[in-house]
């Protein structure tokens, strides 16, 4: 038996179950003014980027998106995209993977899924 495979039950000071929502809290506490989002002239750091999705977060709760919601976004690879990835699982829905691309696609081929989904709200860029 492998001496590194014994006595390495899950425990406080070797297993952290990893989130989006961790990493982006840790990294906003650790880094705050390192760069974080480079999207042509727009430049955010940890910080901003940590209140731009606690703020999409705030935004999707007051609109009733909660546990059990679907939240789609069709969008090519910008910065809100980046943001929704943690924005939207902060105010709790399941964030619908099909549908969030970093590509952006022709409107006839995304149409489809927007008319047959149970969204309550739409946002496209």
């Amino acid at each position: 038996m492998n001496p590194f495979e014994t006595d390495l039950d899950k425990n406080a000071a070797n297993y952290v179950p990893l989130s989006p929502l961790g990493f982006l809290a840790r990294s906003a506490a650790v880094y705050p003014k390192r760069l974080a989002v480079v999207h042509g002239e727009r430049r955010y750091d940890w910080a901003e980027t940590y209140r731009r999705c606690r703020r999409l977060a705030g935004a999707l709760a007051r609109r009733g998106i909660g546990k059990g919601d679907t939240v789609a976004v069709m969008a090519p690879n910008v910065p809100e995209l980046f943001e929704a990835h943690f924005g939207v699982p902060a105010a709790s829905p399941a964030r619908s993977p099909g549908a969030a691309s970093a590509r952006a696609t022709p409107s006839r081929s995304w149409r489809p899924t927007c008319r047959n989904s149970s969204r309550r709200i739409s946002a496209c860029r």
